[in-house]
């Protein structure tokens, strides 16, 4: 398939001028193909600190646009750019991660030699302390949304091999085919899941869903969310988002007592892990099955509890 002749970096932004300050002067190192248009879209989501004055600052340096949603929430914003731009690709990338200079570049090749609907991109670490914690062990890099399935660029079949949209992009056409982000999940300050599932919908439409390590961006891990207390409240605050996926699933699966009976399986074998590694004293471990247990727990209170899910999204959120 040929390259696609246009592309829109798509960045969503709320109160991280410093970090998009970043982002955007990476922008400047990239290595566009020629013939190939771009543009890069950053989405005011209601910002009160210096980011239209940073977003100023690279107008005359890069092909750069302003877009404003004033609704809360990650999927509001990212909407509001999949209908702003018209390109035929749209690739994504967070206000607090670095891409590569040939970023773009191995994206665009895996979309023309793959045929590919949407490319998943390798997302590599950048810690602001220049070290991980203490605790951390490599079950945790979805939490910290990083990713790394290897060197090789291929197809992706298995469902379980999601994205995140710090490093993600997609043709236009698969936006108009299965819909662009729920406005169910991805809501609040700080909800999340938004990207999984599009990956998810994706698949479930036989989509072609490419793996591309080439395309590689470092994300940005603050001090500040390398406490357990920040991913002790991150994972109990997105139960109710995470609830909402598990229910569809449900529908299509076995289930109990609510949730899919194979999550609940999973789930007493992380019980089993975390009293495992408590007395194995592989405390990085016994935290990550902590948090799952964790999440369960969340998902019930908000299940039996809060009988709108969506609306304690809002509430934790805000």
């Amino acid at each position: 398939m040929p390259m696609p002749d246009s592309v829109a970096i798509a960045i969503c932004t709320w109160n991280r001028a410093e970090p998009l300050d970043r982002v955007l002067t990476a922008m400047e190192q990239l290595i566009v193909p020629a013939g190939v248009t771009w543009e890069v879209v950053v989405v005011n989501n209601n910002c009160t600190d210096d980011t239209d004055a940073v977003i100023a600052r690279h107008a005359n340096r890069i092909p750069l646009r302003r877009l404003f949603e004033p609704t809360p929430g990650i999927s509001h914003a990212r909407n509001r750019a999949v209908t702003e731009t018209t390109s035929d690709v749209i690739l994504w990338i967070d206000d607090d991660a670095v891409p590569d200079p040939n970023w773009v570049q191995a994206h665009l090749q895996a979309f023309s030699e793959y045929s590919a609907d949407l490319v998943i991109g390798r997302v590599d670490p950048l810690w602001e302390s220049g070290n991980p914690p203490s605790w951390y062990v490599p079950e945790f890099r979805g939490m910290f949304a990083l990713l790394d399935y290897g060197d090789t660029t291929r197809v992706i079949t298995d469902a379980r091999e999601g994205g995140f949209n710090v490093n993600l992009g997609f043709r236009r056409e698969l936006a108009a085919s299965i819909g662009a982000y729920r406005l169910d999940i991805g809501t609040g300050r700080r909800a999340g899941g938004e990207d999984q599932d599009l990956c998810n919908r994706a698949h479930d439409a036989g989509k072609v869903v490419v793996y591309q390590p080439h395309a590689r961006v470092r994300h940005l891990i603050p001090v500040s969310r390398t406490t357990k207390s920040f991913y002790r409240n991150y994972m109990w605050s997105g139960s109710p988002n995470h609830l909402r996926l598990l229910q569809d699933e449900a529908t299509r699966v076995p289930k109990l007592f609510g949730l899919p009976r194979y999550f609940l399986r999973k789930n007493l074998e992380y019980a089993g892990c975390y009293l495992s590694s408590i007395f194995r004293r592989r405390h990085g471990e016994a935290f990550y099955y902590e948090l799952k247990l964790i999440r369960l727990t969340g998902l019930y209170w908000s299940m039996f509890v809060h009988k709108d899910p969506l609306s304690y999204t809002k509430r934790v959120g805000e």
